[in-house]
């Protein structure tokens, strides 16, 4: 005798159930997945929308923020980590930026996009991940250079010890690279000593504007007798002396980079990053 069993009802059930338990699975990984982290995420939607902003108006612009949005989106991936897919967690999906309404009056010029867009980037590295901040000052120095005016800003009022150290510390740096760049000059050419004295002018500067900024610390450090570079080969003629200028130029870059990166307040974090940019328009002169 046969016993016939009506398995409709039972696939029924069965697709239910897969399918209640495949939204669990996804409704649970909504809720405890990992998310973006919140700074990068409103940079990320900000370089979009200004890149979508600026492409009519500066396309240069427009495709430094489009590439900083990238990177951006990048850095939240990487944070975020990939499933066993290798995808993205969809709890770290991060929506398309937009540009604004038709006829938006507030978003202004293109140096006024840049500039907001600093001040933004500057405001949230003190808050993005540690392990982030690196691109995050990159792209600050990268929008201070922007608008193509490297002029050094006023100097802040620091009350964090750890800022006052990071001054004195890029102090001294920058009283040896000046020292570094006259014993360079006696072995100069002609067309060595016109790009080393442009770089001195841009050292000089700095130094004045951190002897400012450090005057009433309690501390400035003085110039010494003489400094010794180990790392680099002392020039002999005009182009080891070339080469001597151009290592020095770019690690004074390095040096600014690093302080912005790790700043304790805002003010020396947006110092720090004008004067990285103020460096940076003096090595290209060696190129």
């Amino acid at each position: 005798m046969w016993l016939h069993v009506n398995l409709k009802p039972l696939i029924s059930t069965a697709l239910i159930i897969t399918a209640a338990t495949a939204l669990s699975a996804c409704s649970m990984m909504d809720v405890l997945g990992p998310r973006p982290n919140q700074e990068l995420e409103t940079l990320y939607l900000r370089a979009g929308e200004d890149a979508r902003i600026l492409a009519d108006q500066e396309p240069e612009l427009a495709d430094l923020r489009a590439s900083q949005a990238d990177a951006l989106l990048a850095e939240i991936q990487r944070l975020c980590g990939i499933n066993e897919s290798g995808t993205v967690p969809v709890s770290c999906e991060v929506d398309a930026p937009e540009a604004p309404e038709s006829g938006d009056t507030e978003t202004g010029g293109p140096g006024e996009i840049i500039n907001a867009a600093l001040l933004d980037n500057v405001l949230a590295t003190g808050e993005a991940p540690e392990e982030s901040r690196d691109l995050l000052t990159a792209q600050a120095i990268d929008l201070a250079a922007a608008d193509g005016d490297t002029s050094l800003p006023d100097t802040p009022i620091l009350s964090s010890e750890i800022d006052l150290a990071a001054a004195r510390g890029l102090l001294e740096q920058e009283l040896a690279t000046e020292y570094g760049l006259g014993v360079a000059l006696a072995f100069a050419d002609a067309d060595t000593r016109t790009l080393i004295d442009a770089l001195l002018t841009a050292h000089r500067e700095r130094i004045l504007a951190l002897q400012l900024l450090l005057q009433d610390s309690g501390e400035v450090p003085e110039p010494q007798p003489g400094y010794e570079f180990d790392a680099l080969p002392e020039p002999v003629d005009a182009a080891s002396a070339r080469a001597f200028a151009n290592t020095i130029a770019a690690d004074t870059l390095l040096h600014w980079q690093a302080a912005a990166a790790v700043a304790e307040s805002a003010n020396w974090r947006s110092f720090a990053v004008e004067a990285a940019a103020h460096a940076a328009a003096t090595p290209s002169l060696l190129d």
